[in-house]
């Protein structure tokens, strides 16, 4: 069975370049650590978004 947790929403803006633009980029992170990582239940899920980390 699934379970949650408390969590808040992190957003960044960055400038992207010299024309003006901007970029948002959010996520939610868990406000207790150590219980978020002993609620996954499958690691593969981790791993990739890792990997669409890796590549931003």
């Amino acid at each position: 069975m699934p379970k949650t947790s408390i969590v808040t929403q992190f957003l960044a803006t960055t400038k992207r370049g010299a024309d003006g633009t901007y970029t948002k980029n959010g996520t939610y992170i868990c406000l207790d650590s150590e219980q978020c990582n002993q609620q996954i239940q499958a690691k593969e899920g981790l791993e990739h978004f890792l990997e669409i980390i890796k590549e931003k």
